[in-house]
């Protein structure tokens, strides 16, 4: 699933395609991912939550 997350999003970072992998299994039913990186927000399925906006 890595791999294909590289390839079909265009995802840089091998990293981040791993921690988007993880929130896209069972392990994370609601499928989010408390980032900054706004690369999760091209990823289909995947809800992301910037921190920064935990502390408004």
């Amino acid at each position: 699933m890595v791999v294909s997350l590289v390839q079909t999003y265009n995802i840089s970072s091998f990293f981040d395609a791993i921690y988007a992998a993880h929130a896209l299994s069972p392990e994370c039913p609601d499928n989010t991912i408390i980032s900054t990186d706004s690369v999760y927000d091209k990823i289909k399925g995947i809800k992301r939550i910037d921190p920064r906006d935990l502390y408004q």
